[in-house]
Order: structure tokens, then C-alpha cells, then sequence
């Protein structure tokens, strides 16, 4: 499709490849766009595992690396890090979720600014687990998102940064992309990079997945069998019979601090593929949610 681009026989197209993107800027015919997608990659956290069990823990590697330096070493900046599950587009109503909620959503930026020193929040969860809180005892895995060269990447970085800022070792699990979901569906992981697009522009379109009985991210995945997960379901139910919006954001928010602050998951970024437009298309629109409106794109030569 690049090839085709660059050829002339196709007027946009798109591709996250830093060597395409560099041949197509080199050609001088085209414009790039770059509009994060509303699909958060994120981190999950096994709670089968003893070290995982511990909220203090899971946060700790949350919070263990930069995300903005995550995206720039590992996406060459073209992508957009998050500290919320949910991006800041989407939408309770008429008005944006993290806006409803005065941006107290974005709860890993908060949780950096509270703990200045991921490693002695690790240690502290280890001594309410009654373990040593030599860190260097503890080995955690790491599945990938698959053999291609980005997962390796990732995986390779997160090693690297963990071990520097918690002082633990970590384990790489280098698999193919359904091995991983089988292992994820078993349970069989400790940490496991997952993603998911949303089929609508409203916060329950995330939240349902970790729905501890019936979503896809159920407790059998991802171990999230305790009060918390019982209380984050009951929310769930209780926004769908809300109308008013500002009420509903706050439910959410109570929600998301048990998924996102307790660290069951940790957000890392939404993925931004550029997409490149023929300098003769005009108002040709690259949007972040829905279906591309050709009424107004004309072709100008």
C-alpha cells in the first residue's frame, strides 16, 4: 500500500513503519497527520501470583517507568502516553469523561507524584506479605504480545527499566500472539501487554471488560476475585440506570480507582499511526473515533 502511495495510484495512507514514514516524507507530495487512536494499550496484572496479590506491588511497577519516555524510545514519539484506562476523548454524554471528573482519572501521574520512590513502595508490599524486602528475591514473567520486532522492543525495555528501578528480575516470555491469549486465558502469565478498541465512545465500553464474572478480562484471567471486584461490578450496574452525566462520571471514577488506581491494570499509550494525504486532497479528515466523512473531500489538481 506505501508503495502504492508513494507510486501515485493512492491518495492516503497509513503506516506506523519509521522507515516507510521517512521515504514518504522524502517524496514532498504529502502531508502526515498524527491523531492518537482510542485504543489504550495497557499492562495486566496477574493477581494469582503471590506478588501480584499485593495492590503496593502492582502499583509500584506501574509507576516504575516513564511513559513519555516509553513512547519516544519505543514509538519515536508517534504515539501518546496514558495515565487513565480511558483516552481523553471519550465521552459520558456530551462532554468528555476526564473533563466530568476535573482529570482525576489520569491516576498514575498521581500515583508518581505521591510516591517519588517506586522501589521502597514495592518493599512495602512485600513486608505486608511477610517477605523478605530484598527485592533482588523476586522474579516476576513477563509474556509478550508476540515474536515481532516491537514486542521484542517492549519487552526488552520493560525488562531492562524494572529491574534498574525495582531492583527485581524479570523474566521474558517470548511467545507468538495466540500462544499469548491461550496463556492469558489460562491464566498462565504473571504480567501480559494487552489492547482493546472500543465498539462506542462511552467509558463502560472499557470497563466491561473486567467485569469480574462475564468480561473478557474476567476473574479467571486475571484473578480479580476480592471485594474490590465485587464492588467495581455493582458500579458497572449502577451507571447503566444513571442519566445524569456528572453523576454517572463519578461512578465511573470510583470504578476506575479500584481498576486503574489499585493498579489491576496499568495504562501505557494509545498507538498514533500517521497517516500521510496527498497535498491534492483537501479536507480529507483523520479522526480519532468513527468512520471517515467523504461529503466535504475533494480532490484539487
Amino acid at each position: 500500500a506505501v508503495q502504492a502511495f508513494i507510486n501515485g495510484e493512492l491518495d492516503v495512507v497509513s503506516t506506523s513503519d519509521t522507515n516507510w514514514g521517512k521515504t514518504i516524507a522524502a517524496s514532498g507530495d504529502s502531508t502526515e497527520s498524527n491523531v492518537p487512536s482510542n485504543a489504550p494499550e495497557f499492562f495486566m496484572f496477574n493477581l494469582k501470583n503471590e506478588y501480584l496479590s499485593n495492590t503496593k506491588i502492582r502499583q509500584a511497577l506501574s509507576i516504575a517507568f516513564d511513559r513519555q519516555e516509553m513512547v519516544d524510545t519505543l514509538r519515536d514519539g508517534k504515539s501518546e502516553p496514558i495515565y487513565s484506562l480511558m483516552p481523553d476523548t471519550m465521552k459520558v454524554g456530551d462532554n468528555t469523561y476526564t473533563e466530568l471528573v476535573d482529570g482525576k482519572n489520569h491516576f498514575v501521574s498521581a500515583m508518581q507524584e505521591e510516591y517519588t520512590d517506586p522501589k521502597a513502595l514495592f518493599q512495602e508490599g512485600l513486608k505486608e506479605l511477610g517477605k523478605d524486602t530484598d527485592t533482588s528475591k523476586v522474579t516476576i514473567r513477563y509474556a509478550s504480545r508476540g515474536t515481532d520486532e516491537l514486542s521484542k522492543k517492549i519487552g526488552e525495555w520493560m525488562k531492562q527499566v524494572w529491574e534498574e528501578k525495582l531492583g527485581i528480575t524479570v523474566q521474558i516470555d517470548m511467545m507468538e500472539w495466540n500462544i499469548m491469549w491461550d496463556k492469558i486465558d489460562a491464566g498462565d502469565y504473571d504480567i501480559a501487554q494487552a489492547g482493546w478498541g472500543p465498539y462506542y465512545n462511552e467509558p463502560s465500553a472499557f470497563f466491561q471488560l473486567f467485569e469480574p464474572d462475564n468480561g473478557y478480562f474476567n476473574a479467571d484471567k486475571t484473578g480479580w476475585n476480592n471485594e474490590d471486584s465485587k464492588r467495581f461490578k455493582e458500579l458497572l450496574e449502577q451507571a447503566k440506570y444513571v442519566v445524569d452525566e456528572q453523576e454517572k462520571a463519578n461512578i465511573y471514577l470510583e470504578a476506575e480507582t479500584l481498576l486503574v488506581g489499585n493498579a489491576i491494570i496499568a495504562p501505557t499509550y494509545l498507538e498514533a499511526s500517521p497517516t500521510y494525504v496527498k497535498n491534492y486532497v483537501k479536507n480529507y479528515p483523520v479522526t480519532t473515533n468513527g468512520t471517515t466523512d467523504f461529503s466535504q473531500v475533494y480532490i484539487e489538481k
